[in-house]
């Protein structure tokens, strides 16, 4: 048998997890896997930084937990940043399960002391026996070809450096070395379906077949590089689909979208980062041959059939949002923009900006202080350029603008006028008049330092 340490060295240089001299964030339950890995990476004089999440799930066991892991750290010289959550007042609040919760939370953690510590890599512990129980559990779940593909050696800042690694492997490891570590309980327990599959159908594969896991984990591997290509050609048939829309927004052409080989895969492949379910992407495949227009919803994400394009962007909040106050000069953040008010003496038209970013207005006849909203239902203004007045809802549908676009529109009022569509078109009664304006108030946006949650490119 390979010496363990041997096997993380390789693992290491052939996938190109770390270098000597990395800062590694490090993942220490204290179970076998993650205490074996920790004395690997330890021997080969990697620098980590261990890191131990207590979930309080387990009641004594969860602080017997986290006291061994300072006691192993303590022995080994290292440091240990641990890190306690109400897993289930977590889980109550976002509707997941306590599974689901503690990954969640764990991550996050994980990524939050890599920025703090400016750290290379986050290493996690999971092994070729852990990567064939995802494998079934995606297949029972009837999972897609991404699910099937197991997992990484490397996902992110996320490295796996013993996925090449049997359970049988860590355990041999730790008895030579003379290494004591903690059990989870909870594992030892079929009440959950990942515990079903790795305490009863995987020892049962393995009656079948011998070697059932590693051959799951290598097939796992198979079908990681056959996604691998998928997802290139899918990218490729993505950007030939793609529209121009506004920034925050990312949009299909439904006619493109019919012409490539599986309208069905793309769409899983397009919105598999945004928390759509398979039911609501088979919906959408099958109105693109329709002609209705429809939404749907993730939890932060939405979808919109609109003039034969998909659009997809950030759900916008639901609550009233409250009028933002502008008492005159200075920089004010808005949803996804700052806006810049500046006020002048009037000398000369050319001091009134031309640009789709400026807009000017007579000072002298606004009323202070000036207020911004969400435009409603009802609103009404006199466009500049236009005769008489036009409800702001018609205004925008002449624009032929996206419903993200509508949804996000904003008005500034001077009194109880509307004395700015804003970033669109200024109301003529508050129009600077060359004849009579004695001064004038410059409107100027610009995109905010950190806007709304936008679609990656």
């Amino acid at each position: 048998m390979e010496d363990l340490t041997r096997q993380v060295t390789r693992a290491l240089q052939e996938h190109h997890l770390a270098s000597r001299g990395d800062v590694i964030v490090y993942g220490l339950s204290g179970g076998a896997d993650s205490v074996a890995l920790l004395r690997c990476l330890v021997t080969l004089g990697m620098d980590v930084r261990p890191v131990h999440c207590n979930f309080h799930l387990r009641g004594e066991e969860s602080q017997r937990d986290e006291t061994f892991c300072r006691r192993l750290c303590a022995q080994l010289d290292l440091g240990l940043d641990v890190a306690s959550f109400d897993t289930r007042a977590y889980a109550r609040r976002q509707g997941v399960s306590i599974e689901m919760a503690a990954r969640e939370l764990r991550y996050a953690y994980f990524e939050q002391r890599r920025k703090a510590l400016r750290a290379d890599r986050i290493c996690v512990a999971h092994h070729q026996d852990d990567n064939a129980e995802t494998l079934l559990l995606h297949l029972l779940r009837g999972s897609g070809i991404k699910g099937l593909a197991g997992m990484k050696w490397a996902n992110g800042y996320v490295i796996r450096p013993l996925l090449g690694v049997t359970r049988e492997e860590v355990l041999r490891y730790l008895d030579a070395i003379h290494q004591d570590y903690v059990t989870d309980s909870s594992n030892l327990v079929a009440d959950v379906l990942r515990n079903r599959v790795r305490l009863q159908l995987l020892p049962l594969m393995e009656e079948i077949s011998p070697r059932a896991k590693r051959r799951i984990a290598l097939a796992a591997g198979h079908i990681a590089e056959a996604y691998q290509y998928m997802e290139h050609h899918l990218d490729e048939e993505a950007k030939g689909c793609r529209v121009p829309v506004p920034e925050g927004q990312r949009a299909l052409s439904l006619d493109k979208l019919r012409t490539v080989p599986s309208p069905h895969l793309l769409l899983l492949h397009w919105l598999q980062d945004y928390g759509f379910n398979p039911t609501q992407i088979a919906e959408m495949t099958e109105a693109a041959d329709t002609a209705a227009d429809a939404t749907w919803r993730s939890s932060a994400w939405q979808v919109d059939k609109w003039h034969g394009q998909l659009l997809l962007h950030p759900i916008m909040p639901q609550e009233p949002q409250e009028p933002l106050r502008i008492d005159r000069e200075g920089t004010y953040r808005l949803p996804g923009y700052c806006l810049t008010v500046h006020t002048e003496a009037y000398a000369q038209p050319s001091q009134i900006p031309h640009d789709h970013v400026s807009f000017a207005l007579n000072t002298d006849r606004l009323s202070w202080p000036l207020q911004v909203r969400p435009w409603q239902q009802g609103d009404r203004f006199a466009p500049f350029g236009m005769k008489g007045s036009k409800l702001v809802s018609d205004y925008l549908n002449d624009l032929k603008l996206t419903p993200y676009e509508r949804e996000s529109q904003t008005v500034m009022l001077s009194g109880d006028d509307i004395c700015w569509v804003t970033g669109r078109r200024i109301d003529r009664r508050y129009a600077v008049d060359p004849k009579s304006s004695q001064n004038i108030t410059i409107l100027k946006l610009s995109q905010a330092p950190q806007g709304p949650q936008q679609a990656p490119n």
